[in-house]
């Protein structure tokens, strides 16, 4: 399977979030586990795949993952694992009704139904896969896996012009080197199992041709992010935030205002202005923190939601920083707004919204309207008794 294969990047995800376990004390991650396989609970069952599948051990791999899904047989992922090994060992048809579960167990991934239709176009069955990969494009316009493989199912039948409009669209979604070498992969894969060679070879010409140029024109607004990356790893937000203001232009003139990348790059932008605020606020420089705060709540607060996250800590934040230079009225309403967001989205008794109390109740408390502060303070205090207990060293801060 290529590189492209979102499949592939779904089991990237999957060990890349701390699945790639050791394997049972005792074994290697190749060594027959029949005799342990019935004792184990599935947690261990689905561990252990996950350690065959980091190495590459896809027949134990899928030995485990069939005791797995005995017990766990509507596991989602489970079913993603077993298509995805059953793939690398060639046997397609069983990898195809592996990939058919998981999509009927979760109809809006968009990954399981290209797992399904890259089986389907590698087991000679391209026309089948088509509507299988449009699918996936439906579901995700950006899935780079399901737009090229939706342009080899024309391809191999013969509509070497459909093919092009979606290998085009992949391009536009391609932003490094492997990614672009992953198309090329199917096409030499297609060549050496001789279908559609001439049609086949014309396309990887084309492909690698005009996926080298989209490259370089990227290739700025690529070395301003790994620019500004760097500068958030020395801690340097305010460098970081020159750098992706840079690059965000380039981005909309490559892409367009509503293109995702360019939606991922203000919310990047934003959260790094978040950062720099409150690092800022953290060294007590509130004058140079506030209007950094304002811009975060600004862009949160926009019509084009830059940012989906909560604002009750931006809010508390813009509070504390006007209350700490002594603008109280101005505080107030920040307090006061972090506090309804927080009761509404987390509930009245949650810890922040305590905390939102306790600010609130420390703000009246400074402007001397304590009447007000009083139930604030004993509402939070309720809230810190009930969450972490009347001893602990929190609720003794209230």
């Amino acid at each position: 399977m290529s590189k492209f294969s979102s499949s592939l990047l779904y089991i990237t995800v999957l060990t890349s979030l701390g699945l790639q376990l050791s394997p049972v004390h005792g074994q290697t991650a190749s060594s027959d586990s029949s005799v342990s396989v019935s004792t184990q609970t599935p947690e261990a069952l689905k561990k252990a795949a996950d350690t065959a599948i980091s190495s590459k051990d896809w027949s134990q791999a899928i030995q485990l993952l069939d005791s797995y899904l005995a017990i766990r047989s509507a596991d989602f992922d489970g079913h993603m694992s077993r298509g995805y090994s059953l793939g690398q060992l060639t046997r397609y048809d069983e990898a195809i009704v592996a990939y058919t579960k998981a999509s009927k167990l979760d109809p809006k991934s968009s990954e399981s139904w290209n797992g399904l239709c890259w089986n389907q176009i590698v087991a000679n069955q391209s026309l089948q896969a088509r509507p299988n990969c449009q699918k996936a494009v439906d579901l995700r316009s950006t899935n780079r896996a399901a737009l090229v493989n939706l342009g080899h199912t024309y391809l191999l039948n013969g509509d070497t012009n459909t093919a092009k409009t979606w290998y085009q669209k992949t391009i536009e979604n391609v932003s490094t080197e492997n990614q672009l070498n992953g198309a090329v992969g199917d096409f030499n894969l297609f060549i050496k199992n001789g279908w559609e060679i001439q049609a086949s070879t014309q396309a990887k010409t084309w492909f690698e041709t005009e996926g080298a140029i989209w490259l370089a024109r990227q290739a700025p607004a690529n070395k301003l992010l790994e620019e500004a990356k760097a500068a958030e790893m020395q801690k340097d937000y305010a460098q970081s935030i020159v750098l992706r203001e840079k690059r965000l232009p380039l981005l909309i003139d490559l892409f367009g205002e509503a293109h995702s990348r360019v939606i991922d790059a203000r919310v990047a932008l934003n959260d790094t202005l978040y950062q720099n605020a409150v690092s800022l606020f953290n060294q007590s420089k509130y004058l140079e923190a506030l209007p950094l705060f304002d811009r975060v709540l600004s862009e949160r607060e926009s019509p084009n939601k830059i940012n989906s996250d909560a604002n009750d800590f931006v809010l508390s934040y813009l509070g504390s920083a006007l209350s700490a230079v002594s603008q109280y009225a101005k505080a107030e309403p920040m307090y006061i707004r972090a506090l309804a967001i927080s009761e509404k989205a987390k509930g009245a008794e949650h810890p922040s919204t305590g905390t939102s109390l306790n600010n609130l109740a420390e703000l009246y408390k400074d402007m001397g309207q304590y009447a007000k502060a009083e139930p604030m303070y004993i509402r939070a205090l309720a809230i810190s008794e009930k969450a972490e207990g009347a001893e602990h060293p929190r609720t003794g801060t209230r």
